[in-house]
């Protein structure tokens, strides 16, 4: 058990946020306060946060949703995917990737496999199987512009499946 600070009630450590700083593992303040606290704050500063927002949109078009549905957008995007793996796999990190986001937009615009996973996807009314997709070749290259192809979503993914269904068996041998 443990009082809010705010509102002075005894509530039990389960009625208070988590907070790694504190002793006991809790906030001071129960949730509702803190709920609370948090909406009278955001009302305040609204006009603000929409500053805020429209000027990050602004710098970064990429990360609107509606721009994501662009063949540029969707390409920028698959681009960050891949940085981001890169970076945060170690298997990929050491395999590294080999080109930059000017080469790879510029290959996108130029595949025409590309351009027709796209238009598909975007006739199906942006069905996540069909959103288009990079796959490697040779799995054991990184990723250069030679090694990879496009691809829709669920070509990806049953391949995941077959290449698991696979380990399992060799497994039971």
């Amino acid at each position: 058990m443990k009082q809010c600070v705010t509102c002075s009630t005894v509530k039990s450590l389960n009625r208070f946020p988590s907070n790694r700083r504190r002793r006991d593992g809790r906030a001071s303040n129960c949730k509702l306060c803190e709920k609370a606290y948090h909406a009278r704050w955001n009302k305040r500063h609204r006009k603000e946060n929409l500053r805020k927002a429209a000027v990050h949109r602004k710098r970064r078009p990429h990360y609107d949703r509606d721009y994501g549905r662009t063949q540029n957008g969707r390409a920028i995007k698959l681009f960050h995917a891949i940085g981001y793996r890169v970076r945060h796999n170690p298997y990929y990190k050491k395999l590294g990737i080999n080109f930059n986001r000017e080469q790879f937009l510029s290959w996108t615009q130029a595949s025409s496999t590309y351009t027709r996973c796209f238009n598909k996807w975007a006739r199906s009314g942006y069905q996540r199987e069909l959103t288009p997709s990079i796959d490697r070749l040779n799995s054991s290259l990184g990723y250069n512009l030679r090694n990879i192809q496009m691809v829709p979503l669920q070509y990806n993914l049953t391949k995941k499946k077959r290449r698991s269904s696979a380990v399992r068996s060799r497994k039971k041998s």
